[in-house]
């Protein structure tokens, strides 16, 4: 399988990250020994992109200096002096790399998409006859409030915005922010604009949606997401869960295992229960705290939350 290019979206301004995404920018947050940019890498080579590229604006400079630390990910950044949101970034990159021919594959930085291989076969097919092909995700109404995706005929017809009323009971379909664009399709555009006011204009292009059934799907996106997301990766660790983003996480040397305390169920130096430790990653003195610690440094800290050297923001998502 073989897509030409990728664009890892990262140029937000971190605002859903707390205090630490006003210092930290969200590509190089860690998940234990790597990060979410290098395994957005990773996962780029694996589904058989030849080019990566990534998009930056918020802390710009910190995502470069990190790529120098890191020779060995061949990503080339796209600096935005104004944010031009998906679609303007897009254009962006047509206009800057002189991209003509070929696909690119469109990923969200923050979240990661498994799911059955036919279905990427099936889309790399339906993108050389359509303007793109979009992955849609299946989602709960009474736990998520994401857009709903309105298909008809397998191509996109209408975005419903979500209404409590209307989607609190029942699944419905969602963007989930994958997606495959045909370049020899794609118009010349500038300025900021929406990726469904231009790119994915579905009044105007022919969008096909696939929708897999096997979905596996890792939020990111807010530090509350992001520390729900870890926690869980790691619990699965404990018990040996078969999940595709643990595989791929095993796979790609995310974890030390010798930082591994089973019976305290806890990660890094420190043997204190219920405690997660990221010290030596990226540089950055961070950690995920689990729970209430009895390091005394922390005795002031009895939520749950996340601590980035001397910042510390508290988890309320009912965790």
């Amino acid at each position: 399988m073989k897509i030409d290019y990728c664009l890892i979206l990262s140029a937000g301004l971190g605002t859903r990250m707390g205090n630490i995404g006003k210092v930290l920018p969200k590509p190089i947050w860690p998940i234990f020994e790597s990060s979410l940019l290098e395994l957005q890498y990773n996962w780029a080579k694996k589904m058989g992109c030849e080019k990566v590229f990534i998009n930056t604006h918020h802390l710009h400079s910190k995502i470069e200096g990190f790529l120098k630390q890191k020779s060995f990910l061949d990503i080339e950044t796209v600096h935005e002096e104004a944010l031009l949101n998906t679609g303007g970034a897009l254009y962006n990159l047509k206009k800057k790399k002189n991209l003509k021919k070929g696909t690119i594959l469109v990923v969200a930085g923050d979240q990661f998409y498994f799911f059955e291989n036919n279905i990427w076969k099936a889309a790399l097919e339906k993108a050389k006859k359509n303007h793109g092909v979009l992955f849609g995700l299946t989602v709960d109404g009474s736990k998520n409030s994401y857009n709903e995706l309105c298909l008809n005929d397998g191509f996109l017809a209408k975005i419903e915005n979500y209404s409590k009323k209307t989607h609190d009971r029942r699944t419905y379909i969602t963007y989930s922010g994958l997606g495959l664009i045909n370049l020899e399709r794609l118009e010349d555009g500038i300025g900021s604009v929406s990726f469904f006011k231009s790119i994915a204009d579905f009044n105007k292009k022919d969008i096909s949606v696939l929708v897999p059934k096997d979905q596996e799907y890792w939020d990111f996106g807010t530090n509350e997401r992001y520390y729900r997301s870890v926690r869980k990766l790691f619990e699965d660790l404990l018990v040996g869960k078969n999940t595709a983003f643990l595989k791929f996480c095993l796979a790609n040397k995310v974890f030390e295992l010798s930082k591994v305390y089973k019976k305290l169920e806890s990660y890094g130096d420190c043997e204190k229960a219920s405690f997660l430790n990221f010290g030596k990653v990226a540089k950055h003195d961070f950690f995920a705290l689990m729970g209430e610690s009895r390091d005394k440094s922390f005795a002031k800290n009895n939520n749950l939350g996340l601590y980035y050297r001397d910042i510390f923001d508290q988890i309320t998502d009912g965790l």
